[in-house]
């Protein structure tokens, strides 16, 4: 290895620790070699462009690991807010069915066996069903904004202000 590519090398490790003014990795760099600024900025700017050249690579390899990550997401199940509006519509749609039929499959254990047995719903039942309906609906209105508040003009002509009036 050359002179010249150990004072790159050297360069290379101070920028790599984070430190990339002139003026510090000068200060550092003299510490260990002594050579003229102009020797400095030759390595220098040498070193500059493969550290460009080596976070250009880092970036990359950034890149496509948050491309495929995304790309995982969307695989995984994330969905657009019309995927989960019909989520909830579907839902929604279940719930209305079990409340107007007003039966409800169950089981039961006769003798340790397990049974199924269909019978009609609880006032209990009735009423978590009509909670959860009414809890999907909510969710939608608030996916579709409708929760949004509204800008309320001042219709008042004086704009807050009192008038004070002198007899």
């Amino acid at each position: 290895m050359t002179k010249s590519e150990s004072y790159i090398d050297t360069i290379l490790t101070i920028l790599a620790n984070g430190i990339v003014e002139r003026g510090k990795v000068l200060a550092k760099f003299g510490k260990k070699w002594q050579v003229s600024n102009r020797t400095f900025d030759r390595a220098w700017k040498i070193a500059q462009e493969r550290y460009a050249i080596t976070q250009q690579k880092a970036q990359q390899v950034v890149e496509a690991v948050t491309l495929q990550e995304t790309k995982e997401n969307a695989l995984n199940g994330i969905k657009t807010k019309t995927q989960r509006l019909e989520v909830y519509q579907k839902q929604i749609d279940n719930t209305i069915t079990e409340i107007e039929n007003g039966i409800t499959e169950d089981t039961i254990f006769v003798s340790g066996a397990p049974k199924k047995i269909i019978r009609k719903h609880t006032v209990n039942e009735v009423a978590i069903l009509r909670r959860t309906l009414r809890d999907l609906q909510s969710e939608i209105s608030k996916i579709e904004g409708d929760y949004a508040p509204t800008k309320q003009e001042n219709k008042n002509e004086n704009s807050g202000f009192i008038k004070v009036i002198r007899e």
